[in-house]
């Protein structure tokens, strides 16, 4: 779908581009997209899912909180309360998972990735 200016002054041309899943993968990108990552970090013992329903008010950060300062893993909440979309938090919550992110494998150098990870 196409909006132009001329039809409607106050939008920006905008173009909807359909997603195309066969696309080839470039050499340099580790990951195809988000999905991806989770079933890696999944295998890597890195992910946790919370099937349970979770309020995202103070309850869910809470949760996260917690198991970050504890250097645990990535949590997907399958069932936020009052919503229908998952939620992934701590993704990149230790210097592990940003190397994994970052397609490293793993962290050469951790006092650099430490910095970015560092809790108050």
């Amino acid at each position: 779908m196409a909006v132009s200016v001329e039809e409607s002054p106050s939008l920006i041309t905008t173009q909807s581009v359909p997603y195309n899943d066969n696309l080839p993968a470039v050499e340099s990108m580790k990951y195809r997209d988000l999905r991806d990552f989770i079933q890696l970090l999944e295998q890597q013992g890195e992910l946790k899912r919370i099937t349970a329903e979770v309020d995202p008010y103070l309850e869910m950060t809470e949760i996260s909180d917690r198991t970050l300062r504890k250097k645990g893993p990535a949590l997907l909440f399958e069932n936020p309360k009052g919503f229908d979309t998952p939620v992934l938090t701590n993704l990149f919550g230790t210097p592990r998972r940003v190397a994994l992110g970052s397609g490293a494998g793993q962290c050469q150098r951790p006092e650099r990735s430490r910095a970015v990870t560092r809790l108050p």
